[in-house]
């Protein structure tokens, strides 16, 4: 696994990076709570508060905790950096 080289990055304040690499692993490796719970913290730093909130759910999930989930996703919708398109009833 990659974490030593994309803790790196994000130590380097390359967030942008970080985060395409974890995407790239999320792919093939999206039980690992580590990976969701670095790209958080790479979509943090970017100021990406939806994506922040959602990762930091899939985090949550991973471990069970779905209360912890839930609000983060909750968190998510009110973020304000996203928009949230209801379908037709």
């Amino acid at each position: 696994m990659n974490y030593a080289y994309i803790e790196a990055l994000q130590q380097q304040g390359k967030h942008v990076d970080a985060a395409s690499m974890l995407n790239e692993q999320l792919k093939n490796y999206s039980r690992d709570a580590r990976f969701h719970a670095l790209q958080a913290k790479s979509y943090a730093s970017m100021g990406k508060r939806l994506l922040q909130h959602q990762s930091q759910a899939e985090v949550y999930v991973l471990q069970g905790s779905l209360p912890a989930a839930i609000e983060q996703l909750q968190l998510a919708q009110k973020s304000g950096d996203a928009i949230f398109i209801s379908s037709p009833a």
